[in-house]
């Protein structure tokens, strides 16, 4: 977990970066990041295939690193450098709201949080592996639908940024949760 970490921090960390130069531009920004979002989508529910999604890459050998705590945090890197189609649509539109932000620090924020969720239930599941059975099953006969409700809101988040309606409709949630004082941190 520590190794996809790192870099999914650090590339949220670039995309905030690159946000800053963004941020007067960010019409032009959202309009590209809602067409790819939409893209994506397709791809993710199969009515467009994008082979450069598809392919695993693995560019070191992990088996040469030898065992033990070195060899998790380099297979997590690995793992968070690899383009999976698991991962990368949803990575994409994380860095995309992270590149559509001006602060560093919530870019961080969102990668930090996002390799906790995903990383969260691998640990849990190695913790709790044979009681886990059932609901890893249960995911298994259900990928593909998964898959294309993950595909049909990364088809809807693009079209919001596309025409508008995602500023709007999370305005008026930002204004919601700051008069609630939510988040409490």
């Amino acid at each position: 977990m520590a190794g996809f970490t790192v870099v999914f921090t650090l590339l949220g960390a670039t995309a905030s970066a690159l946000g800053a130069f963004l941020f007067d531009r960010v019409g032009i920004a959202l309009d590209l990041a809602g067409v790819l979002l939409i893209v994506m989508g397709l791809h993710s529910i199969g009515l467009l295939r994008l082979g450069s999604l598809t392919r695993d890459r693995r560019p070191i050998d992990v088996h040469r690193v030898g065992s033990g705590p070195r060899r998790a945090v380099l297979l997590g890197a690995v793992f968070a450098f690899g383009w999976t189609p698991c991962i990368g649509p949803i990575l994409a539109t994380i860095l995309t709201k992270a590149a559509a932000d001006a602060s560093l620090s919530e870019g961080f924020g969102l990668l930090l949080l996002y390799s906790a969720g995903l990383g969260t239930p691998f640990v849990a599941i190695a913790l709790w592996f044979d009681r886990s059975e059932p609901v890893r099953h249960w995911l298994q006969r259900r990928t593909r639908q998964l898959q294309q409700l993950g595909g049909g809101i990364m088809i809807l988040v693009g079209v919001g940024y596309i025409s508008g309606a995602w500023s709007t409709i999370f305005g008026g949630v930002q204004g919601w949760l700051t008069r609630t004082g939510w988040p409490p941190f």
